[in-house]
């Protein structure tokens, strides 16, 4: 099963409303230094939180763990950009299944050779 950003943004926010909480009271059960924003862009797929938080908040709302886990993963945040920036290029969403090496690596090579950038550049694109 392939599973976005955007899902669980979605996820978050079912179980956050199902448990009557506010995005406040998430934020400030979890770490009461963090501000809300950071419960709002996840929930509307726009950003991670640091892995730490992410796991704190994915347990407070009791959401699976084979659902948040692999946004805990190094790099993601970068495959993350990289379906978004390709996503952008060619108009439509753009996902890469299960998020597997293999697909990784086939992506990162493409964007080498057509556009001259390693896949760690394109935060300057």
């Amino acid at each position: 099963m392939s599973f976005t950003l955007a899902n669980l943004g979605e996820m978050v926010k079912i179980s956050r409303e199902h448990k009557v909480l506010t995005q406040d009271h998430v934020a400030q059960l979890v770490n009461p230094k963090t501000n809300r924003s950071v419960i709002a862009h996840l929930e509307q797929g726009r950003r991670l939180p640091d892995p730490l938080l992410l796991e704190a908040i994915c347990r407070l709302l009791d959401i699976p763990r084979d659902y948040w886990l692999p946004f805990t993963q190094e790099g993601v945040e970068q495959i993350i950009q990289f379906e978004q920036s390709i996503g952008e290029l060619v108009g439509r969403v753009v996902e890469l299944s299960q998020r597997s090496e293999s697909i990784y690596s086939v992506a990162k090579d493409s964007i080498q050779r057509l556009f001259g950038t390693a896949l760690t550049d394109l935060s300057q694109v």
